[in-house]
């Protein structure tokens, strides 16, 4: 009998007709979402972030070999002026259908400053992270920004 019903569901799945599923009309949809709350200055923080399978195709360029990247700007409230910048990477990413997911490699939030810039000692700061990707297109860069998040750190 047992043979006869797995005889039967094989048989079922030879003949029966390969349905696709129709191609979704939805946009792939970024995000970067900060895994950490009540931050301070010297936590760590880091990202889940999902991003479309074009934002990981410049990773084949050899000058952008992870990409796409994290960026996060902070901006003390003491100066206002941008004292603070760093640069993360997915450290485990997943396929999704469309494009990708991931967990970024944490971050310190210290003494990381921008070119030439001045250093953040401490205190709070309002602070944007960036999804981004780069391409070099005719000898230019060309930068596409996938989603964008902002955070608070406290004093």
């Amino acid at each position: 009998m047992r043979r006869a019903i797995l005889a039967a569901l094989v048989a079922a799945l030879l003949i029966a007709p390969v349905v696709q599923a129709a191609p979704s009309s939805e946009p792939f949809v970024s995000d970067i979402v900060l895994l950490q709350t009540d931050l301070h200055y010297g936590d760590s923080y880091s990202f889940f972030v999902r991003f479309p399978q074009e934002a990981a195709r410049n990773a084949r360029r050899p000058q952008f070999e992870e990409a796409p990247i994290i960026q996060t700007n902070c901006y003390p409230y003491a100066t206002g002026t941008l004292d603070y910048l760093a640069q993360t990477w997915t450290q485990d990413r997943w396929k999704v259908t469309g494009g990708w997911e991931g967990v970024t490699w944490p971050r310190p939030l210290d003494q990381y400053r921008p070119f030439g810039g001045r250093y953040w000692l401490g205190g709070g700061a309002h602070c944007v992270a960036y999804l981004a990707s780069f391409a070099m297109k005719n000898d230019q860069l060309v930068t596409t920004i996938w989603d964008t998040t902002s955070f608070e750190v406290s004093p």
